[in-house]
């Protein structure tokens, strides 16, 4: 790639050559280039860094909405647009089902993108963290970051969401729900981003941030930092409960499994060994990943038929009112403990290391008394 209208970035003459790394840098020839190296490398692998992290970013937040889309579940017959809310409008649930269980996106009721991307993502906390977790390993294990799910509550948001349900009963999204995030650290640099999947329910359009930005902007409270696969432990377990969570969290594991697999043959076939996030056709490849995630879940919904369990799982339900509910609050309390001991001690107040832990729910944990009580 030639940029004649720049100026080398040793001497000053035209440029003709660009760095393969940064793809920022350009020089007049291979000598200059070689000249500049020692000055230029650690400015080069932080913009390399930089790109990959972007690009990162843009593939998770695709590939969630093109998995999403195809196992969407909610049955909603009415949208409006207020002030600074979105409102939907529920059934009971039982209309426009297909095989049980999914539900086409009601593109009839959608004005434009942003309110289809916020519905894409109502209710959804850490689901995106624990089904994508093998494709985000897959796009981070060659970067020199440290990748954290940090769990927060947020300010400031630009738009709520409300659900009406067919019995008139109404719930906010915002302040209840806690919201789920992706910290990724340089281990060079300790320069750190915010990868917010879902945060198009709350009107954030943005999917990454500088860290510190994100965090003076729309966090109120970091609650829980954790190791990346905390997510996916928790939810993976409670698949394994009889009722609701046996299809909640179920079915999209039952997705994502074949979604893993067809992405293993995509990168065996299409890459030839090299790093998705560092390849030179990168739009390309990541639109091959992309339809290959689109077209994995699609087919898996195709050849899926949920009636008999989702039957089962309403009676079972029925004749146990709130028992999955309760081994649910059960199971995530139990993991949430295992998760803090030893390791992943951060204060829920400050984010800072911790030395306390609060003795009545044995999850939240502190840098000092202070904190504690601010909390």
């Amino acid at each position: 790639m030639q940029h004649p209208w720049d100026s080398c970035g040793n001497c000053g003459g035209p440029a003709l050559v660009l760095c393969v790394g940064c793809q920022v840098q350009v020089y007049c020839g291979k000598e200059c280039q070689i000249s500049n190296m020692e000055v230029h490398s650690t400015v080069c692998e932080g913009l390399e860094l930089e790109r990959a992290v972007a690009r990162t970013a843009d593939t998770i937040q695709k590939a969630y909405f093109a998995f999403r889309e195809p196992l969407f579940d909610k049955s909603i017959v009415k949208v409006e647009e207020r002030d600074h809310k979105l409102v939907l409008y529920l059934d009971n649930g039982e209309g426009g089902r297909k095989k049980g269980w999914f539900v086409d996106l009601p593109n009839h009721l959608i004005q434009n993108q942003g309110v289809a991307d916020a519905i894409l993502c109502f209710l959804m906390g850490r689901e995106p963290l624990a089904y994508l977790l093998n494709l985000i390993r897959y796009l981070t294990d060659d970067m020199a970051v440290k990748v954290e799910e940090v769990q927060v509550r947020l300010k400031d948001i630009p738009r709520n969401m409300t659900v009406i349900y067919a019995d008139g009963v109404q719930r906010s999204i915002h302040p209840d729900n806690p919201h789920f995030l992706l910290r990724l650290t340089s281990r060079e640099s300790k320069k750190t981003w915010a990868i917010d999947i879902t945060g198009a329910q709350f009107g954030l359009t943005q999917h990454l941030w500088p860290w510190e930005e994100y965090l003076n902007k729309h966090i109120e409270t970091v609650e829980i930092i954790s190791e990346l696969n905390m997510s996916c432990t928790l939810l993976r377990t409670s698949s394994f409960l009889q009722g609701a969570p046996s299809l909640d969290f179920g079915i999209p594991f039952a997705a994502i499994d074949r979604v893993d697999l067809a992405i293993k043959r995509w990168e065996e076939t299409e890459l030839d060994k090299r790093v998705f996030v560092y390849v030179e056709n990168f739009s390309a490849a990541q639109e091959s990943l992309i339809q290959t995630i689109k077209d994995a879940t699609r087919t898996f919904v195709d050849q899926s038929d949920y009636s008999k369990e989702v039957q089962e799982a309403i009676e079972y339900e029925q004749k146990n009112p709130n028992a999955s509910r309760k081994e649910l609050e059960q199971l995530h309390l139990a993991i949430y403990r295992s998760h803090l001991e030893p390791q992943n001690k951060h204060c829920s107040s400050c984010g800072e290391l911790a030395t306390m832990k609060c003795s009545q729910c044995r999850v939240h944990v502190y840098c000092n008394a202070k904190c504690q009580r601010a909390h």
